[in-house]
């Protein structure tokens, strides 16, 4: 909340510190210059990523439990507190993914 009769700043960023991550291949980490289609290394790009995943994604919500894990009490306390935690904060949205890492 503002004092009267003070003006609201406006944070100034400078472009250099919004530069300095560089854009990398996501299958053969090799650094590129500029946004690209496709990786100029390896030739990946997102038909590559589509056709190595020709299903769609599962539906995200607040748990996602394929297997049936989880009790009806268990995914009520986890929903209770993510619940908690999203409106602590706001800005972030919590998923809960249980899958059995081979």
């Amino acid at each position: 909340m503002l004092k009267k009769g003070t003006k609201e700043r406006k944070r100034v960023y400078a472009a250099k510190r919004f530069a300095r991550g560089a854009m990398v291949c996501p299958s053969c980490q090799y650094v590129l210059d500029e946004s690209a289609t496709a990786c100029p290394k390896c030739s990946f790009s997102g038909q590559v990523s589509v056709e190595k995943f020709p299903f769609p994604p599962p539906p995200l919500g607040p748990i996602l439990d394929p297997n049936k894990l989880l009790s009806k009490d268990e995914q009520a306390s986890i929903l209770k507190k993510v619940g908690k935690m999203e409106k602590k904060l706001p800005q972030l949205r919590f998923l809960n993914c249980l899958v059995p890492l081979g």
